[in-house]
């Protein structure tokens, strides 16, 4: 192994594990003050926003090889959050809210309009495994945006476009073929998922 490619790896190495422990630190925090973090705590997440929903799944399924976002509104309620607005991204280019995408991330000003979440789509070949390890939602997704927040993730399995949710704690998969309904999950409610 050339020296450049071994610095490389334990530096990636090294982001990682950082990571993971920002992202323990914070849930810890999160578990400690839950009456400050509605957001984290939902039961589900439901997407009132079909023509947002519907955009972001046509553009996965174009397969782009760059990362691309969006920006979502957001309202909490007592077991659940709603996603009432998903920023287009024409619109928001305009505004300068959404910036250009790259290989593995894209920028987003959610600071400059009231966004409370992120969506963001992962284009095929940045996963090196199948689609399904998006399901996974690493460390550094979720702690790409603010605390307290529900964010949308977008990408393609064999039978094509897939989102979920996610935050700092947990992970939302969809509970009907519409995808306007997604519902927390663990590892054995992915399974069964994936398995349909």
């Amino acid at each position: 192994m050339d020296p450049l490619s071994y610095m490389l790896g334990i530096l990636f190495n090294s982001i990682r594990v950082c990571s993971v422990y920002r992202l323990n630190r914070e849930i810890q925090l999160i578990q400690k003050y839950k009456e400050e973090c509605r957001y984290e705590f939902a039961e589900y997440v439901q997407i009132t926003d079909l023509f947002g929903l519907e955009g972001i799944l046509q553009k996965t399924a174009e397969k782009s090889k760059i990362e691309w976002g969006t920006l979502l509104q957001e309202q909490s309620f007592k077991h659940y959050v709603q996603i009432n607005n998903i920023l287009d991204i024409g619109t928001g280019k305009k505004l300068g809210l959404i910036g250009e995408g790259f290989r593995s991330t894209v920028k987003l000003f959610p600071c400059r309009g009231k966004y409370q979440g992120i969506c963001h789509f992962h284009p095929e070949d940045i996963a090196l495994f199948l689609g399904a390890a998006n399901f996974a939602v690493s460390a550094r997704d979720r702690l790409v945006f603010k605390k307290d927040s529900i964010n949308l993730l977008s990408f393609n399995m064999t039978y094509g476009p897939e989102i979920i949710a996610y935050n700092r704690q947990f992970t939302y998969i969809p509970a009907n073929k519409d995808k306007t309904l997604l519902m927390k999950a663990g590892f054995r409610e992915v399974i069964t998922y994936l398995r349909r």
